[in-house]
């Protein structure tokens, strides 16, 4: 009896040994969607059918001039058919650019979901939601008990600079040396993250609803911050964030399975 009971009690220790290792996998209540990988392959069957099309028209035109002899119409038609390719080929090349673009969003993406996925069971993730009227696709919806966040991924290289809600892009290889606007993160996270708050809030009443927006950059992408209204980092940085965000509205269990299950039932198709 001995015996069984210090072999059980080792399990037992084994067991929490191995859970304080591994850690409690989180709730995934839907995986990434597919849109960034079906825009990346548009695009990249696109790029390889301009590069085809001309190529085409060359070869057949000259086999028709070998059976049937060549004549001005054939020479014109290589021609047209070569300085159509060289101008497919330049518009091939943007589309190139397109398809990494998308394919390495998604690489991203799936970082990042591989790194929430840290945080435990007591939290819930939902992946590339679709609510009725947010402003395209939500990366990540992340429901903790101790707070509800809106995560976007944006996978920009090179320097990050961010004033406010005013985002600069500049990158080392570029031929030119100034910085250039793009979109803002921030308007876009928040922007949704009103949208998500509103929507919960219309199913749960009795409780008061904040939403906290995280824009979310690769580890090597350089950002310089001044006075950001939203939190804003590294994929590093992103666990630890969380873990320490403090809100005065809690969630128990119960609470988080039923606003995940809402906006589950709810996502636009």
């Amino acid at each position: 009896e001995c015996k069984i009971q210090q072999t059980f009690q080792g399990l037992q220790k084994s067991f929490f040994k191995d859970k304080r290792l591994h850690g409690e996998q989180m709730k995934l209540l839907k995986q990434k969607g597919d849109y960034l990988t079906v825009q990346a392959m548009r695009y990249l069957r696109s790029a390889k059918w301009l590069v085809l099309i001309p190529i085409i028209g060359v070869v057949v035109t000259s086999i028709h001039g070998y059976f049937f002899g060549f004549g001005s119409a054939h020479e014109w038609a290589i021609i047209i058919s070569v300085l159509f390719g060289i101008f497919s080929i330049g518009i091939s090349l943007s589309f190139v650019r397109h398809y990494f673009r998308y394919k390495d969003a998604g690489i991203a993406e799936d970082i990042v979901s591989n790194k929430l996925n840290e945080l435990g069971d007591e939290c819930y993730l939902i992946n590339d939601a679709l609510l009725p009227k947010s402003y395209g696709n939500i990366d990540h919806i992340l429901l903790c008990p101790n707070g509800i966040f809106l995560i976007e991924t944006k996978n920009l290289k090179g320097r990050i600079s961010c004033s406010g809600d005013i985002w600069t892009q500049f990158k080392h290889e570029w031929k030119m040396s100034m910085e250039h606007e793009i979109r803002s993160p921030s308007t876009q996270a928040k922007r949704n993250a009103v949208i998500l708050k509103e929507f919960i809030q219309q199913y749960f009443k009795n409780k008061i609803i904040w939403v906290d927006s995280i824009v979310v950059f690769p580890d090597d992408t350089e950002l310089i911050l001044d006075k950001p209204t939203i939190a804003v980092k590294h994929i590093n940085e992103l666990l630890e964030f969380i873990r320490q965000k403090k809100s005065a509205t809690k969630y128990s269990q119960v609470e988080l399975e039923e606003i995940g299950k809402t906006i589950m039932e709810n996502q636009r198709k």
